[in-house]
């Protein structure tokens, strides 16, 4: 019997334990498969009608880079030494925040106030508690955005990926504008570049949360019982 063979399985069963012992390991192997799953569907469901676009293709793209943005931040956040729990709660804060940003930039990009309004509004928390166009929802939608994103600010470092991700964003948009800012759920000449500019600009926008924790300082631990 090959006893390094075994070893070997050994350790990676041993790996695969201490992940389903570690809450902020499990959900980020599930999260993992949700990104895996995501694509298989995704490829599926292309290939059944011929095309990347539509409704599906959009949302497709949100999953993924939601999914990417939690994934990329809970990693980061690991390898800073933060606690499970600290990574759990980060980086559901801040994916949930990547959903308000993207729809912000995109009611934004309308120049109308309303736009931005009703995109903030979007926010599950948000319902019901401000009536009408207030600007008092405006300022907290935007408040409550920047709670979200702050929620983890001590595992922050400023680093060359978040200019990089922020020339990308705005790059896309002025073309997406220039195009006149065309959309797949109106009717028109423009509704398929609609479409692909939907699906271009997700990923950039949903990722920005977690270019602000790349980079970070990686924090490795003593083991209890080395010897000093």
């Amino acid at each position: 019997m090959d006893l390094g063979l075994l070893s070997r399985a050994l350790s990676r069963f041993s790996n695969i334990k201490r992940s389903f012992s570690n809450p902020a390991d499990f959900i980020e192997l599930v999260v993992f498969a949700g990104i895996l799953a995501t694509l298989g569907f995704a490829i599926f469901s292309w290939s059944l009608v011929f095309t990347c676009c539509g409704p599906h293709g959009v949302l497709v793209t949100s999953v993924i880079s939601l999914l990417a943005c939690y994934l990329f931040i809970s990693h980061s956040l690991k390898s800073q030494g933060s606690r499970p729990l600290t990574r759990i709660v980060v980086g559901a804060l801040n994916a949930t925040a990547a959903i308000a940003i993207y729809e912000i930039i995109d009611g934004a990009a309308y120049l109308k106030l309303v736009d931005v309004y009703y995109a903030i509004y979007e926010l599950p928390f948000l319902s019901g508690l401000f009536p009408g166009d207030s600007p008092i929802a405006l300022l907290a939608g935007l408040g409550m955005v920047a709670l979200l994103l702050l929620s983890g600010y001590e595992f922050m470092h400023a680093n060359k990926w978040i200019l990089i991700d922020i020339g990308i964003i705005a790059l896309i948009f002025y073309l997406w504008i220039s195009f006149g800012y065309p959309q797949f759920y109106r009717p028109g000449p423009g509704q398929q570049t609609g479409y692909l500019m939907n699906l271009v600009a997700k990923f950039p926008v949903q990722m920005f949360p977690a270019t602000l924790y790349l980079e970070g300082k990686v924090q490795r631990r003593t083991p209890k019982n080395s010897i000093q």
